[in-house]
């Protein structure tokens, strides 16, 4: 599709009213689904892990390629710092997205 035809079909399909709001499609299966953020503790310090939904798609790939710490960083954002700021073992990591992959039901992330 040309870029000329996409915008007359975009221009059409907004003109109707039926431009399909992936965002918002998204957050209703999110809610739907009960996807919820998961909570852990660390050394008296909690962090979030974001709802499954929310992941950004840079996540699954670099899980696959068990690239773990820039995972986590993305997934705890602004927290990366303050996570790091803990010290947190291989051991602890493992665990942690050992209880992720549990929790979202995505089966083993990473190695």
């Amino acid at each position: 599709m040309t870029a000329a035809v996409a915008s007359r079909t975009r221009t059409k399909a907004e003109s109707n009213g039926s431009v399909f709001d992936v965002e918002a499609a998204a957050q209703a299966a999110a809610a739907e689904a009960g996807d919820e953020a998961m909570p852990f503790t660390l050394r008296g310090e909690t962090f979030t892990i974001p709802p499954t939904k929310a992941w950004p798609v840079k996540v699954s790939k670099l899980l696959a390629a068990g690239e773990i710490t820039d995972a986590i960083g993305m997934l705890l954002g602004k927290e990366m710092d303050r996570f790091l700021l803990t010290e947190p073992t291989l051991g602890e990591v493992e665990a942690l997205f050992a209880q992720v992959a549990k929790w979202s039901g995505v089966g083993g992330l990473g190695n």
